[in-house]
């Protein structure tokens, strides 16, 4: 039976058996005819964003696209939001996601090195799986002896492109995302893996990276502090 699983702005999300089912709503504020060219144009783009990054990195499985009713069908993977990693022992937390931390900036250096700008890299749009939840710890715990991994996901806003600071926006917006998440202590390992990646590749283009970081983050805080 099809459930359910997650509403939100532009889709919903529907789980059924082992299949994800992701459709694109309708926005009755726009033109019919412009409305349902967008969200084809949308579906189609995500879809073959996810095709262009099968087997390059950790990220849902395309099985088949209905472009006529907006629809993305997946293969279903459990595990949990980045986002719900906090635990009351944060060095313990810090401790443990170290190796998870690393492996994200890996996956979004390999994301970065075929030009995809996922354009919406939040802690809600990453998953981690092997965990489970522990309700008496009031947080999640990582199963021992299980391998986890990290996978990017919801790529509805994605695009390609060449420049360092489109880059380096993504990297600002999730290490934005960390610090509201309360793990902002897992940045740098973030930066590490992605650094890894480059040098295993020996490709010199995450220093330019590294450097426009400090640009955009800088023109954040001025824009923040013009608005306080």
């Amino acid at each position: 039976m099809m459930e359910l699983i997650a509403k939100g702005a532009e889709s919903n999300l529907y789980k059924d058996g082992e299949i994800l089912i992701k459709e694109r709503l309708k926005k009755d504020y726009r033109i019919t005819e412009i409305d349902e060219k967008l969200r084809k144009k949308r579906t189609l783009g995500e879809s073959k964003i996810l095709q262009k990054l099968k087997g390059e990195l950790n990220v849902p499985e395309v099985i088949r696209v209905d472009d006529k009713n907006f629809k993305i069908f997946m293969k279903f993977m459990g595990g949990s939001l980045m986002k719900d990693l906090i635990k009351k022992d944060k060095e313990q937390t810090k401790r443990e996601l170290k190796d998870i931390a690393v492996q994200l900036g890996k996956q979004i250096a390999k994301m970065h090195r075929l030009n995809v700008i996922h354009n919406d890299l939040t802690t809600s749009n990453i998953i981690i799986s092997s965990l489970r939840s522990d309700i008496s710890k009031a947080g999640f715990e990582i199963t021992n002896g299980e391998e986890k991994k990290v996978y990017l996901i919801d790529f509805g806003l994605s695009y390609v492109s060449q420049r360092t600071e489109d880059k380096a926006t993504d990297l600002v917006v999730l290490e934005h995302s960390l610090n509201a998440t309360g793990i902002g202590f897992l940045a740098g390992d973030v930066i590490e893996g992605y650094k890894n990646i480059y040098e295993e590749c020996n490709d010199k283009k995450a220093d330019e990276i590294f450097k426009r970081m400090k640009e955009v983050k800088k023109r954040v805080r001025y824009f923040e502090e013009e608005n306080v």
